[in-house]
């Protein structure tokens, strides 16, 4: 296996979905979704401003990255 440095434009389509249940104080439901960029790059993410059950196969999302704090 190796690694190829590449750029995008950050358009995809998300490939696979599911759903991490969490209780309500421990930040409740997010989807995890495998993306696939239209230049052959594969991401695991998160698609966030969309309630997490309306994420879909299929669906075309856009790349948007948020600094944390780092903490789990």
């Amino acid at each position: 296996m190796f690694f190829v440095s590449t750029s995008s434009d950050g358009i995809g389509t998300v490939n696979a979905v599911t759903t991490v249940r969490h209780k309500p104080a421990e930040g409740g439901a997010m989807n995890v979704s495998l993306v696939d960029f239209d230049e052959d790059v594969r991401l695991m993410s998160r698609v966030e401003n969309v309630p997490t059950d309306t994420v879909k196969i299929g669906q075309r999302v856009r790349t948007a990255f948020a600094w944390t704090s780092g903490k789990a």
